[in-house]
C-alpha cells in the first residue's frame, strides 16, 4: 500500500467535507465545518494552521483522499484539532500510518510536543485507543469541556506499518 500525505488543495475541500460528513468511526471530534470555514482555516494567513490529506494506492488501484488531518503550531506545540479516515480503509493500520506521519512532519518542525483533542461520539472509541498506541496520554485535567486533550513527547514517533509507504 502506498499513502500519499499531503496538503489539502481548493479541489480537496469537497472530499474533506465529505469525510466529516459521513466519518463516524475514525473521527476523533465529530468536527463539522462548512467548506467556507476550511478554506478560511486553512488560510488563516498565520502560516500555522494546516490541514493535511491522505490519498491511498494498493495493488488493486486507487482509494482516492481517505484521510483528513488538521493542526497547528504554537513554538515547540503542535496540535491536532481533527483527525478523520475513510471506514474503507480500517483494519488495515492506515490510520497509525496517516498519524505517524503527521506526527513525523510536527517533530521535522521542530517541535517538541504534541497535543491531539479527542471527543466521544458514541461510535469513535477506537480512534482514542489509536491515539493511547501511539503514545498520547492524558490526565485527571485533561477534559476541556467534552473534549480531551492528549499529550506526547516527538522525541519517539512511533514507526508507521512496515507494509505501508509513505510519502
Amino acid at each position: 500500500m502506498r499513502l500519499v500525505v499531503r496538503p489539502m488543495q481548493d479541489s480537496d475541500v469537497p472530499r474533506v467535507r465529505e469525510l466529516m460528513t459521513r466519518t463516524h468511526q475514525l473521527n476523533t471530534t465529530g468536527l463539522l465545518l462548512s467548506a467556507e470555514e476550511i478554506l478560511n482555516l486553512r488560510g488563516s494567513g498565520n502560516g500555522e494552521s494546516r490541514i493535511a490529506v491522505a490519498d491511498l494506492t494498493d495493488r488493486f488501484g486507487s482509494y482516492g483522499t481517505i484521510g483528513v488531518g488538521i493542526s497547528q503550531t504554537s513554538g515547540e506545540l503542535w496540535t491536532l484539532s481533527y483527525l478523520a479516515l475513510s471506514c474503507r480503509v480500517l483494519g488495515r493500520g492506515i490510520e497509525r500510518a496517516f498519524l505517524s506521519r503527521l506526527l513525523d512532519g510536527a517533530a521535522r518542525q521542530g517541535c517538541r510536543r504534541a497535543r491531539a483533542q479527542y471527543r466521544g461520539t458514541g461510535r469513535n472509541r477506537q480512534m482514542l485507543v489509536l491515539y493511547h498506541i501511539t503514545g498520547f496520554r492524558s490526565n485527571e485535567n485533561s477534559r476541556d469541556g467534552e473534549t480531551m486533550v492528549l499529550t506526547m513527547d516527538l522525541g519517539g514517533v512511533p514507526a508507521p506499518p512496515p507494509w505501508i509507504a509513505i510519502s
